[in-house]
């Protein structure tokens, strides 16, 4: 069992800069678990990053479809080519950034369809849901061990 002095020098060694570069080392490696939140937040509840709707379909949507997609059904993002495959995050320094590698992007978020143009990123919601389900048991386990709790 480690002394107070030993656990003291232990804590003191965990500095608020070492903090941030491991966690953001850590996004990095669940980049796809955020990504395909985002998807599913667009794809099956048509929602922006504040939780708002993004758009619903138009009569001539219904028409084009051929009832495919009904008027006043909420967008899915899934007509809209290799957009959602092509979504990323990207990890810069202290921050990171969703977006679509699609090259349609800008024609696609530059439509006047949408009812909301902040797509990329999670909701506040789904935010708390990776922090507790991915960050926290992260952050949890990784300092337990540097303590040797």
């Amino acid at each position: 069992m480690a002394s107070f002095h030993d656990q003291l020098n232990r804590a003191q060694s965990i500095k608020p800069e070492i903090i941030s570069k491991e966690l953001f080392d850590f996004i990095r490696t669940v980049r796809d678990y955020l990504v395909e939140m985002n998807r599913k937040q667009i794809r099956e509840n048509s929602e922006d990053i504040y939780g708002k709707a993004i758009g619903f379909y138009s009569r001539a949507t219904e028409l084009i479809s051929e009832g495919r997609k009904k008027q006043g059904d909420p967008f899915t993002g899934e007509d809209t080519g290799d957009w959602l495959k092509g979504f990323y995050v990207t990890v810069l320094d202290d921050m990171f950034f969703f977006g679509s590698s699609d090259p349609k992007t800008d024609d696609i978020m530059s439509s006047d369809s949408w009812l909301s143009y902040d797509l990329f990123g999670l909701t506040e919601e789904n935010l708390n849901r990776a922090i507790q389900d991915v960050f926290l048991p992260f952050v949890i386990k990784n300092y337990r061990k540097k303590l040797k709790l």
